[in-house]
């Protein structure tokens, strides 16, 4: 289980800053993953065997941030290494969310200028094995959020309140699907006003389920 928490739960905590820890259930031990004064970690998401945990931060962990942006950041148990995945100045990397593998995370950005110069929130993923980042979500204004990853990394539910299938036009917030394998995007909820958020899709990515008025 990875979660956040301002107390001293391992000894390295004595500031009582709200840092990321991994709870190992077969040890029953806990582990401190960042240990940092003043910044802000959280938001975590684990993959499916627990060894790898995504989490956005302000911390300067791996001397990649001096700036202090909230970037992404991958944990990984095996090797004791943190990765930054996203190196931005300014705006906010936030969201993450770990493909049941390990190979993939979903987040939401405004920056990466080649192919988001407006700076509008969009989904992205990032691939472990190639450490490269494709955009998924291409839109002007709106917003474009709460992305959760399939077993695989090959699907993705997420928010958006953008026309990405024409079936959008009064601009709602709306759960969408997006498929790697047939590089489609499909709109799964069709209201008018209200909310549809927080999608969670399963791991072999057949089903969703979100929460709507």
């Amino acid at each position: 289980i990875g979660f956040e928490s301002s107390r001293d739960l391992t000894g390295e905590n004595a500031d009582g800053n709200y840092e990321v820890f991994l709870y190992v259930a077969a040890a029953g031990t806990i582990m401190q993953v960042t240990v940092t004064t003043e910044a802000a970690n959280g938001l975590t998401s684990v993959s499916g065997d627990g060894t790898r945990i995504a989490f956005p931060s302000t911390g300067n962990l791996t001397n990649q941030n001096a700036d202090g942006n909230q970037e992404i950041f991958l944990y990984d148990a095996a090797a004791s290494t943190i990765i930054q995945v996203t190196v931005t100045t300014g705006g906010l990397n936030s969201g993450p969310s770990i493909s049941g593998d390990g190979r993939r995370i979903a987040f939401v950005s405004n920056r990466f200028a080649g192919g988001n110069p407006d700076g509008n929130f969009e989904i992205f993923l990032y691939d472990i094995t190639t450490s490269g980042i494709s955009q998924i979500t291409d839109t002007t204004g709106g917003s474009n959020v709460f992305p959760s990853t399939s077993g695989n990394g090959t699907r993705i539910a997420f928010v958006s309140s953008r026309d990405l299938t024409n079936q959008n036009t009064d601009g709602n917030n709306e759960i969408f699907l997006y498929d790697a394998g047939a590089a489609t995007i499909t709109q799964v909820t069709d209201t008018t006003e209200g909310f549809n958020v927080e999608p969670a899709i399963s791991g072999d990515g057949r089903r969703i389920a979100f929460a709507s008025n």
